[in-house]
């Protein structure tokens, strides 16, 4: 197993938000050294330089861990002694992320993606030198306040699920056991398995299909199985595991219904991470999740007119198109269509796995 308070250095999480505080404040609570690297773009208006913060651990409704970790911005230089790079960015960040992380870690250390999306593996193939890369998804749901830039934050787990790991063919080979090991040391339902692409793709699959739906009606996911609109969800799925398919992958092609449901029932009142941060106010993963999708098809020639439609309705100024399309289904008599509120305060964040 990978130990990160042994000479090789601390594990570096790259993307403090609510995943990636999760895993630092479990691993910390494990006996493992930790570091947190912000986002690009972060501001520190008070406290220039690598500073501590407490990060509040909550579990089933009550706190049960405080970790004080070091946390840095980009551009705030610290020894490259990382030993392993976890990526929890939104998927819009990876490219930089990536970039950033490289300056923390030893040059053979392996680099762990767990961020949403796809086409990660090209990113990882076209910026990284030659190490370990994985791929990987997790399925816990998480909120989290306060901006660690600035102040000490809290994260709240209100759902576990599985989190599986594989090895990226973008880089060299990896016993993904290894890592998945780790996780399992502090607490994550964690396995390993032969190819992490694959699983972000069944991952994305998924994501392709209930998140947009679910943005657009502006619905838990719970409701979204019985909504006029849920066949949109598995059509979305569906290509999204073709256009996989094309690429070399063993993809299921049929099934997706049960699956969507079967998601749906176990997040019902969750509501989704893109109808979330459409709510909020900030950048969509449109483009690494349906958009993506529909362009990969059209250089595959594979056909994907619902991804691509579900695209279009989030292009140029998303929450003018969302509140459109809302006001339609009320004019056609569907309801209850919520509005689209205002901003939420900016140092909350929500996210999670598939469904979230």
């Amino acid at each position: 197993m990978i130990r990160s308070n042994d000479p090789r250095g601390p594990i570096i999480i790259q993307g403090p938000g609510a995943i990636g505080r999760l895993l630092a404040a479990r691993l910390d609570r494990a006996g493992h050294a930790v570091q947190l690297l912000g986002r690009h773009g972060s501001r520190s208006e008070i406290d220039p330089g690598p500073r501590k913060r407490s990060v509040l651990l909550h579990e089933n409704g009550r706190r049960t861990h405080k970790a004080s970790l070091l946390h840095r911005l980009p551009g705030e230089s610290l020894p490259r002694s990382g030993s392993l790079l976890i990526v929890t960015t939104k998927a819009f960040d990876v490219r930089e992320a990536i970039r950033e992380g490289l300056r923390s870690v030893t040059p053979t250390a392996p680099i762990l993606i767990l961020s949403n999306g796809l086409g990660h593996d090209e990113t990882l193939a076209e910026l990284t030198e030659i190490r370990p890369t994985l791929l990987g998804t997790i399925a816990c749901g998480a909120w989290a306040t306060g901006d660690l830039a600035v102040e000490d934050g809290e994260v709240h787990c209100v759902g576990d699920g599985p989190v599986v790991i594989g090895p990226s063919p973008a880089g060299d080979p990896i016993d993904a056991s290894r890592v998945a090991d780790l996780l399992r040391s502090a607490g994550f339902d964690a396995h390993s398995t032969a190819d992490g692409r694959r699983a972000q793709w069944l991952k994305a699959a998924l994501n392709c299909g209930l998140n947009p739906v679910a943005t657009l009606l502006g619905s838990p996911n719970g409701e979204i199985p019985g909504s006029n609109y849920f066949s949109w969800a598995v059509e979305a799925a569906r290509e999204t595991a073709l256009v996989g398919r094309a690429t070399g992958l063993d993809l299921p092609e049929s099934g997706w219904r049960s699956r969507l449901e079967e998601l749906c029932s176990a997040t019902a009142p969750n509501r989704c991470s893109m109808l979330q941060d459409l709510d909020a106010g900030r950048q969509l993963e449109i483009d690494h999740l349906n958009e993506w999708v529909a362009r990969r098809a059209n250089r595959l020639q594979v056909p994907a007119p619902r991804n691509r439609r579900l695209a279009s309705a989030f292009a140029g100024d998303s929450r003018t198109l969302v509140r459109q399309f809302r006001e339609a289904l009320r004019q056609d008599g569907v309801s209850p269509v919520p509005s689209i509120e205002g901003t939420e305060p900016v140092h909350r964040t929500a996210e999670a796995e598939i469904g979230s």
